[in-house]
C-alpha cells in the first residue's frame, strides 16, 4: 500500500501538479487515504472517498452499507456521475 501512494505522489511530483481532486473507490479509497497522509508537498487540495475500504484491525467490526433505504448510495454515485461529467 505504501509502494502505491508514494509511487502516485511522485507521479504528482514528476508532472508538476498542484491543486489535485484525489478521488478513491473501494480499494482506491485506501490508496487515496495514504496518499492524502503522506502528502508532504501539499500537492492534494481536495479527498473524495467512494465506499473506501482500509486495513482490518482487530478489535473493530468492518461495517458495510445495506443495500436499499438510507445504506442505498445509488442516488448520491448518480448525482456526484453527473457533475464530474458538468465540470470536465
Amino acid at each position: 500500500m505504501d509502494d502505491l501512494a508514494i509511487t502516485y505522489l511522485g507521479l504528482l511530483e514528476d508532472l508538476g501538479l498542484r491543486d489535485v481532486l484525489v478521488l478513491g473507490s473501494s480499494f482506491g479509497g485506501w490508496v487515496a487515504s495514504e496518499m492524502a497522509v503522506r502528502d508532504c508537498g501539499h500537492r492534494i487540495s481536495h479527498l473524495v472517498l467512494l465506499d473506501a475500504i482500509g486495513p482490518e484491525i482487530p478489535g473493530y467490526e468492518v461495517q458495510m452499507p445495506g443495500r436499499g433505504g438510507h445504506g442505498d448510495h445509488s442516488t448520491f454515485i448518480d448525482e456526484l456521475g453527473h457533475g464530474l461529467r458538468q465540470a470536465l
